[in-house]
């Protein structure tokens, strides 16, 4: 090797620190019930990697697409999320893990009209380099301590029930 030559090693696997804004055009946010699937759109958001790692997204509670008929409508309406009133929901990390294997896991807490959830979430880095990073993530938004007494009997039985939760995300910088 001459002497003008410089080897780089790896020494993280882990991308770049920094913050990386969400590609809207890229993301997946599935909430599910045993056969019940949905999917909203995302507006915006972004993950924080470094010493204080962060995450957080923000939905369009409008936006949400079910595989049963009419079922979109009636938990966006009224006696649902109330869309109208509520045009957002967002998700905000509390804690964040990222392992130098780049697992992670995230707690936080689904924020909409004045209620919050708590949500956990696992899953991977599964890509990234000094431009973008792909988050993979699956776990759970929890049911609330106290039963739902408000809004229409669909609604109300959703809500106080744990969801499964998939979310991939491409961040870009």
């Amino acid at each position: 090797m001459s002497q003008d030559t410089v080897v780089l090693e790896v020494t993280s696997a882990l991308p770049l620190p920094g913050r990386y804004e969400v590609n809207p055009d890229r993301v997946v946010v599935e909430p599910s019930r045993r056969l019940l699937r949905g999917r909203f759109a995302v507006r915006g958001g972004h993950l924080v990697l470094g010493v204080e790692p962060e995450l957080e997204l923000t939905l369009a509670t409008g936006s949400l697409r079910t595989n049963v008929a009419g079922l979109a409508r009636a938990l966006t309406g009224e006696g649902g999320l109330c869309a109208a009133e509520n045009p957002v929901l967002t998700f905000r990390s509390t804690s964040m893990v990222v392992a130098d294997d780049r697992s992670v896991d995230v707690a936080g807490r689904l924020e909409v009209g004045g209620s919050s959830r708590e949500v956990r979430l696992s899953g991977q880095i599964t890509y990234a380099d000094e431009l973008a990073a792909v988050l993979w993530l699956k776990g759970a938004v929890l049911p609330p301590r106290r039963p739902v007494r408000s809004g229409s009997r669909i609604a109300r039985r959703l809500a106080g029930r744990r969801l499964k939760l998939e979310v991939a995300v491409e961040f870009v910088r």
